[in-house]
């Protein structure tokens, strides 16, 4: 519940510092209790949560971008729930948490499949001789 309370308020402060297009992030939840994959297709830029919801107490989980070990959370006494926080360039990304019990022992996998669009950029015009906005006039530097 922290976590989500934090979660909130740094997504906050960033919609005020960087504008509306980070208030679109997204927590995506996956239940802990079984394995389970999900696919997710993004169209906002900005930071998005990924986080195992209603883990046990004191599990250990690890959290992977593309096979690649990022980091790890002990959810503790207080059962707290994981989460990972990421900005996705284009593309697919895979992020992959890893539950364990309190010895280490493998439990279950968390998978999200994640695609983000790229966003259209316009296209810059391009400039003919016969374009009315066209000139070769240029200042001239020094004394005329």
């Amino acid at each position: 519940m922290k976590r989500r309370i934090l979660t909130a308020l740094v997504i906050s402060l960033l919609t005020l510092l960087f504008g509306q297009s980070v208030a679109t992030a997204t927590i995506y939840y996956s239940t802990y209790g079984q394995s389970r994959t999900e696919t997710v297709n993004l169209t906002s830029y900005g930071p998005h949560t990924f986080e195992v919801d209603a883990i046990a107490w004191y599990k250990y989980t690890e959290w992977y971008v593309n096979g690649v070990y990022q980091s790890y959370q002990d959810s503790g006494f207080f059962a707290i729930d994981p989460d990972y926080v990421y900005t996705f360039p284009p593309g697919s990304t895979q992020i992959k948490a890893l539950v364990y019990d309190s010895t280490w022992t493998y439990l279950e996998y968390h998978v999200w499949n994640v695609t983000r669009t790229a966003r259209h950029t316009k296209q810059p015009q391009s400039c003919q001789r016969n374009d009315p906005h066209f000139t070769t006039n240029r200042p001239r530097l020094g004394r005329h």
